[in-house]
């Protein structure tokens, strides 16, 4: 949940955000996935970080920061102006 939570703030969800993340423990790690799009669903990014579970806020930011460096900026701004 810390590490949903720490991609959310990193990519300043709200509930107005199309975006989402599930972080689950697999063979000893923390496994995040987690995607941001555009409210009818035709641009999307998304990606998947994996890491210690102490490590679970950085794997969040992590995760943000990866989809931010594949277009989720645009997206957000997007949405951002349409407010």
């Amino acid at each position: 949940v810390r590490a949903e939570r720490a991609f959310s703030r990193a990519l300043g969800g709200s509930c107005q955000l199309p975006l989402g993340a599930y972080a689950v423990l697999e063979d000893g790690q923390l496994w995040l996935r987690g995607f941001v799009a555009t409210p009818d669903g035709r641009q999307m990014v998304s990606g998947e970080w994996r890491g210690v579970p102490q490590d679970d806020e950085s794997i969040g930011r992590r995760l943000a920061q990866q989809l931010r460096d594949r277009g989720a900026d645009a997206i957000l701004a997007t949405l951002a102006a349409g407010q």
